[in-house]
């Protein structure tokens, strides 16, 4: 997309095609390298990449079986490979933290930030009640609403977690894999936490990000229309767009659609961060 410098409220505003959560096979459940995801960004147009890779301490404290990213070995190598692109794209060096409370996982957390700086922390609740929301036993015997409750209730602790963040990512993940036969999560079933959850992440000045790998949904991307509808009412402007790509085919998948769809509901511009500072992509 080309370059447009605008100003929204003395910023430096850009116009750029972007995808802000992105796994390589640094990601037990990514497929390519990320020399190979960088490449197919590139030849997409997109001008920022950041690879979120996978740091489930969340596992370890709940005895889940994992295999957890290499960081050390992550970091060296994006760092060369974002010098050696850098003529051609911005990539953005971030990783995804699995949620989970104390100070067991927090402290680590704490530690892996400390030693290696990255651009940007994304925050993902996956587990609630000690087992993965992806998980079908997550939803054995219980009702949609005792699974989705569980779910959001994680979420809603993990904004006041005790590590620092950027990203709140892919709101309203149970229902990419739920089995209920009406999994997709609409704003009026559950407006009372939604809205703890929204008004939560706009006074912690955190980013909500628009996840388009929605599975079973039922929604083109997460969280859906109905809900960023009320984020918008209630004073939220901070998005990003991420496709939750982990293989080089859905790189920026509907990266359009959603650049309309938010468009409509006043949203004027994308945030990405570099060096933990937001930058402001015009949508």
């Amino acid at each position: 997309m080309r370059n447009v410098v605008l100003s929204i409220d003395n910023r430096e505003v850009e116009k750029y095609m972007l995808d802000m959560h992105v796994h390589s096979n640094y990601s037990s459940d990514g497929t390519a390298s990320l020399e190979e995801m960088i490449k197919a960004a590139v030849s997409r147009g997109l001008k920022y990449i950041s690879f979120a890779e996978h740091y489930d301490y969340d596992y370890v404290k709940n005895n889940l079986k994992v295999q957890l990213t290499d960081i050390s070995a992550y970091f060296n190598e994006i760092t060369l490979l974002a010098e050696k692109y850098a003529d051609k794209i911005k990539v953005v060096k971030s990783i995804e933290l699995g949620y989970e409370s104390g100070e067991f996982v927090e402290n680590e957390y704490n530690r892996v930030m400390k030693k290696y700086p990255f651009d940007c922390i994304l925050n993902s609740a996956h587990i609630a009640n000690k087992v993965d929301c992806w998980k079908q036993e997550f939803y054995v015997n219980k009702s949609r609403e005792t699974a989705y409750t569980q779910y959001f209730t994680s979420v809603l602790n993990s904004i006041n977690c005790n590590y620092s963040f950027d990203i709140i990512t892919h709101l309203g993940i149970p229902a990419r894999y739920a089995p209920y036969k009406n999994n997709k999560i609409i704003y009026a079933d559950w407006k009372d936490i939604l809205d703890e959850i929204l008004k939560a992440v706009i006074a912690k000045g955190k980013t909500l990000e628009i996840n388009t790998s929605a599975g079973k949904a039922k929604s083109e991307f997460l969280p859906d229309t109905d809900i960023l509808k009320r984020y918008k009412e209630l004073g939220g402007e901070k998005i990003t767009f991420s496709s939750d790509a982990h293989g080089t085919s859905r790189i920026a998948e509907k990266y359009r659609e959603v650049c309309q769809a938010v468009s409509e509901l006043g949203f004027k511009y994308f945030v990405v961060y570099i060096d933990r500072k937001e930058k402001f992509i015009k949508i």
